[in-house]
């Protein structure tokens, strides 16, 4: 598994994209809690000792789905690439 990896749910008819990694969704979920119930997007900023990472999330319905995820590790080279995740 990926550090990134992604799980497709349907959720009142719509696709919703999660973090395969329990612990990462869960930090997730606590980051937009916060959030005013009017928000329609985000981008959550999230780490470890391995590295950091930026995940943008929307609101689809009543729930928050991730629509986009980039990971940096700390250590290796430095390489870009681009990837469409998810459309609306």
């Amino acid at each position: 598994m990926t550090e990134l990896e992604l799980t497709k749910k349907i959720i009142n008819g719509n696709e919703i994209r999660i973090f395969s990694n329990a612990a990462l969704q869960a930090q997730i979920d606590k980051a937009v809690s916060s959030l005013p119930d009017n928000a329609a997007g985000a981008v959550v900023a999230h780490g470890d000792l391995n590295g950091a990472s930026l995940s943008v999330v929307g609101k689809v319905g009543d729930n928050w789905t991730v629509v986009a995820a980039g990971y940096r590790s700390w250590q290796g080279e430095l390489s870009a690439e681009a990837e469409v995740r998810y459309t609306w």
